[in-house]
């Protein structure tokens, strides 16, 4: 019963009466066709069910587990990137502590020692 309400509970509700909250009611609930079955045919009825949803939850864990595996390989791959091994290194290439001590010093002078205005009025 609770599969069948569940999965008809729209088309009950359209029966309901009242105003911006509808309301269901004893009446509309007795007089709504409940398909009856066999004990045993319910039973096959619900083990498929819950195998199916079974099968959901594995699926689930699955895609939760593949989905720790993409971020460690992401971050993996991030690591790499940043420490110089995807691609091979030149070696007559500076290193990038002194690459951005050159962009800073660079930066440092073509600005001057003139004051610099910034949005809020702060200095640098």
């Amino acid at each position: 019963m609770k599969w069948f309400f569940q999965k008809n509970y729209g088309d009950i509700r359209l029966k309901s009466s009242g105003g911006v909250q509808p309301n269901l009611n004893l009446s509309i609930i007795e007089n709504t066709l409940f398909p009856m079955c066999s004990i045993e045919e319910a039973n096959q009825v619900v083990d498929a069910i819950e195998m199916k949803l079974s099968e959901i939850d594995q699926l689930d864990q699955t895609i939760t587990t593949s989905l720790q595996q993409a971020e460690a390989l992401r971050q993996s791959i991030l690591k790499k990137a940043f420490s110089g091994q995807l691609v091979p290194q030149d070696p007559n290439d500076e290193p990038a502590s002194e690459l951005l001590a050159r962009i800073k010093a660079e930066r440092l002078t073509s600005q001057g020692n003139g004051v610099v205005r910034r949005k809020g009025g702060g200095r640098s």
